[in-house]
Formats: structure tokens, sequence, C-alpha cells
């Protein structure tokens, strides 16, 4: 899964050259278009339409959320409940900040980053465990694997989903990100530098998952859904 995402931002995040612009441009552009949602300068710079644009920047939003689905400990929840993980992921990127500063071959980036994650470890740890017990209890044995996952998220969402009204943030990171010119005249950032500036822009810095979902079935019967 992560070298097909990579593959297709690899494809998403190159900056053509039919019009005239400096690294900070295509740098800013492709910011725009992954953390914020917004396709007018990338569409402006490329010449492609906002609905391929889209398409991209749903995969590679795809692949953050189920990353952070299996962070949490989940693994295989309904697609609704995927598009509740995704709504978080989307409030919590649109808050942290960028500033680019250009460079002949790259770009220097500060990020003002989300922090709402690692600060709930604590709590969403707490919840996690108190979940385990009741699981350990064979409470959720009726469930089928999808809904055990939706529930099992549905008791941690909410811990960070209450504190979206004053989302904090930690000090500011500069990061250095390569910007080259290909032979076809086309500004490339690497996917490799674009996935570390995510995972700074938003931590999901937590300890090792203790929930069973994913060892349920050598711990119980497979309709348990853990």
């Amino acid at each position: 899964m992560k070298k097909l995402i990579l593959l297709l931002l690899a494809a998403l995040l190159l900056c053509g050259c039919a019009r005239s612009f400096n690294s900070q441009d295509c740098a800013q552009a492709v910011i725009l278009t992954l953390f914020k949602g917004d396709y007018t300068q990338y569409a402006d710079l490329t010449g492609q339409s906002t609905a391929l644009i889209s398409s991209q920047r749903e995969a590679w939003l795809d692949n953050r959320t189920d990353l952070l689905i299996r962070t949490l400990g989940a693994s295989t929840p309904s697609e609704e409940m995927k598009k509740r993980v995704s709504s978080l992921l989307t409030t919590l990127y649109s808050k942290a900040e960028f500033e680019v500063s250009p460079g002949e071959e790259e770009v220097t980036v500060t990020v003002t980053p989300v922090t709402l994650i690692p600060e709930c470890a604590a709590d969403l740890a707490a919840q996690a465990s108190a979940w385990n017990e009741r699981n350990e209890a064979y409470e959720f044995a009726d469930l089928s694997p999808e809904a055990y996952n939706d529930a099992y998220l549905d008791s941690l969402l909410p811990i960070l989903e209450s504190r979206l009204t004053a989302i904090p943030t930690g000090s500011r990171l500069t990061l250095t990100l390569p910007l080259k010119m290909d032979d076809n005249g086309l500004y490339a950032l690497p996917a490799d530098a674009l996935e570390d500036l995510a995972e700074k822009a938003v931590s999901f810095d937590l300890p090792e998952p203790e929930t069973e979902s994913e060892t349920a079935e050598t711990e119980a019967p497979a309709e348990s859904g853990k």
C-alpha cells in the first residue's frame, strides 16, 4: 500500500513549467493541495483539472487515514467510520501552519505542528485499556469484525473530537525539502520528504496500541469480530 501511495504522490507532486514560477510557488502549491485541500494555485501552475488533482489528493488522504486507524489499534472499520476519521484528519491538517522559503534546489518549510493526538495519548491509552477489559470478557462476541472496529474507534474518537474547538499546536519545526527540475521541465518534490512533512505537521506519535483487534482470531471465536 505504501509503495502505491508513493507512486501516486510522485505522479501528483510535479509542477509543470508551462508558466514561469519559482521553487517557492511550486512547494506552496503542493502544500496547499495536500494539507489544505486548496487546488487553485496547483491547477494554475500545472494546467491540471481540479477534478484530477482532487482525486489524487484523496488517495493521499486515504493513506493517511488508514495509517491513523492502524495507529489507534483498529484494522477494518466501515467506510462510514473511515470518513469520520478522514474528516478529523482534514480538520487537523487545516490547523497546521506552513511558511515556505525558496532556494535554488531546495525549499525550507517552517511548520507549526498540530499536537492533539500525542497530547491525548494518556486518555486514549486509558480508554483502550478499558476496552480490552471488556473485550477479554467477550462483551463484543456477537459483533462482526467491521462492527467491532467501528465500536472500538467510536470509543476513542470522541477524546480527539471533543478538543477540536481548541486544537493544540507545538513549537515551530524547520525542514529542508529538495526540489529539482527534471529533463522534462518539471519540478519534483520527493514523496518521502512530503511524508516526513505530513508526519511533522500532524503527529501520530502514540505508544504501541495494546488492543486485541488484530490478535483476537487466535483467542476467541471468529464471529467475535475482535
